[in-house]
């Protein structure tokens, strides 16, 4: 005794035919079943197939909705009415052979809360086009690593429940359409319900209503959406969407060249240098804590520098910064001293970077004075917000207070030509791998990586991996080939944030702490 759900929203072509070969097939095969159509808010005429069809069979059924609901509320809703204890769904494409009809139900006598039809379990024979193929794979493997999932195959149209897991896994599920399928198996991995995945023989039907685009990208929203990582999920997507469009545009056969091109020597001397760079951040650091009382030494400002730069690498939100405030509250340094340094020492670095941008512009071309003009905005609506909160009241105004003290004080006669010296080393490292491919003038890599850095500030991508290149190849390709600047943004950043890492780690290592625990 079962009952099979079909949901349908504009099926008025295929309709009639499907549930002809399901009845012909449950007939010869069971004695006591239903079939619920779930006809979901249709505007082509399936609502009427559908009656006729319940007027024919006595054990066919037509569950209609003025409203669209969603295929998993029209599934849910059909559930809730049905007379059997376990309740099957399908597709009204009818994808899946019926034979595995059986294998859903042995299941469920076999004891599992859940059968689930899948076409990507060892066994399982499938007829689709690549074009549907990748989409379904890529999905499939992302939800198994963002929401935790064991299951291979969250969206075939073909899965038995018992009715009461069915509907008590409804009544939390949030999505109402195509993802309610992943959510509700999610859920009862989560609750600990029995579930068994079967191998089927499944062919791909084409005149479905269902758009692949549309569908996967709310797919892959939902995945985020859904995810307790979402943020990092989707920044890791935005890097890789970036890098895929850098490519896309290159030629393979002359990046491959370009990288090869590279002179290693160069690339070795840059490393040095821009480790050698800490020194300076640490400097510059350590003297802004002294102004506010928070010392604990130039080395221990190098060590706490490369950790939190680490830490941003690592992730897309910028908790580095959050890192190095912990780091030096273990030398009894409140968080709020900590992040007034780190407020005054961001603003340090703007104006650096824009006082570079400044000087090459004039000799880059006036066709890049909009993106600069912007930066300047802001900086000015960052300095401006800086005011503002110093004259407030609480925990944050301390913070601006401290920062602003040491923005507008004499000692900004050091701190701006320290913080110039610093973001020259970052120009320099990019200019010396630059010169694998051309003997290009200086003021090209100082605006490309002022405007790089910039660009970088909207915490987008871990460690700006992506839009960082990107800009930096927009840029550099005015003057050698795109596939070149692609190369030299790609092993410039490669040099930084791999030295990072590497005095990040040995850091670390040093003051005995954790850089897994520190980022969570």
């Amino acid at each position: 005794m079962f009952t099979i759900i079909v949901p349908a929203h504009n099926e008025a072509e295929r309709l009639e035919e499907s549930i002809e070969s399901l009845v012909n097939f449950l007939r010869k095969e069971y004695d006591e079943f239903e079939i619920i159509i779930a006809e979901d808010g249709s505007t082509d005429g399936t609502d009427r197939i559908a009656r006729s069809l319940e007027e024919k069979y006595s054990f066919v059924r037509h569950l209609h909705s003025e409203e669209r609901l969603g295929k998993g509320r029209a599934v849910f809703e059909a559930a809730k009415i049905s007379k059997f204890p376990v309740v099957v769904y399908m597709d009204a494409d009818l994808s899946t052979d019926l034979k595995h009809i059986r294998d859903l139900l042995s299941a469920i006598d076999e004891g599992y809360d859940i059968a689930v039809g899948s076409r990507l379990v060892r066994g399982s024979e499938i007829k689709r086009p690549l074009k549907r193929e990748l989409p379904s794979r890529l999905y499939n493997l992302l939800a198994r690593k963002m929401l935790g999932s064991n299951i291979r195959d969250h969206q075939c149209g073909f899965k038995a429940f018992r009715k009461d897991v069915l509907l008590k896994l409804g009544e939390l599920a949030r999505d109402n359409h195509w993802f309610w399928d992943t959510e509700i198996l999610v859920l009862a991995q989560k609750k600990g319900y029995r579930i068994k995945e079967i191998p089927v023989r499944w062919e791909h039907y084409e005149g479905s209503s269902v758009s692949v685009i549309k569908t996967s990208l709310y797919l892959f929203s939902s995945l985020l959406r859904h995810s307790e990582r979402a943020f990092l999920y989707f920044s890791i997507g935005v890097t890789l969407l970036i890098f895929a469009t850098l490519v896309y545009f290159a030629n393979p056969e002359k990046l491959v060249q370009s990288f090869r091109a590279l002179n290693y020597v160069n690339i070795l001397i840059a490393f040095i240098m821009y480790l050698a760079s800490f020194l300076l951040r640490g400097v510059r650091y350590e003297h802004l804590m002294k102004n506010i009382g928070g010392s604990a030494g130039v080395g221990y400002a190098v060590m706490a520098t490369a950790i939190s730069q680490t830490l941003n690498i690592l992730t897309p939100v910028r908790i580095g910064d959050l890192g190095r405030a912990y780091v030096y509250s273990r030398k009894g340094v409140s968080y709020q001293t900590s992040f007034s340094g780190l407020a005054a020492e961001r603003i340090y670095d703007v104006i650096a970077i824009l006082i570079i941008a400044f000087f090459s512009i004039a000799f880059v071309g006036m066709a890049y004075f909009r993106m600069l003009f912007y930066a300047v905005i802001f900086l000015g609506i960052i300095i401006a917000g800086v005011i503002f909160l110093s004259k407030t009241r609480g925990y944050v105004a301390k913070v601006m207070g401290d920062a602003k003290g040491l923005i507008f004080s004499r000692m900004a006669l050091f701190f701006i030509p320290l913080s110039l010296s610093i973001w020259m080393v970052d120009v320099l490292v990019c200019y010396i791998v630059l010169r694998s491919f051309s003997d290009a003038p200086l003021y090209l890599p100082a605006f490309a990586v002022a405007m790089g850095n910039v660009v970088k500030i909207l915490p987008l991508t871990p460690g700006g991996i992506g839009t960082y290149e990107a800009t930096l190849t927009l840029i550099l390709s005015s003057w050698i080939t795109r596939d070149e600047a692609l190369v030299v943004a790609i092993a410039d950043h490669a040099i930084k944030n791999i030295g990072t890492l590497v005095l990040g780690l040995l850091s670390s290592i040093k003051l005995g702490l954790s850089l897994r625990e520190m980022r969570k």
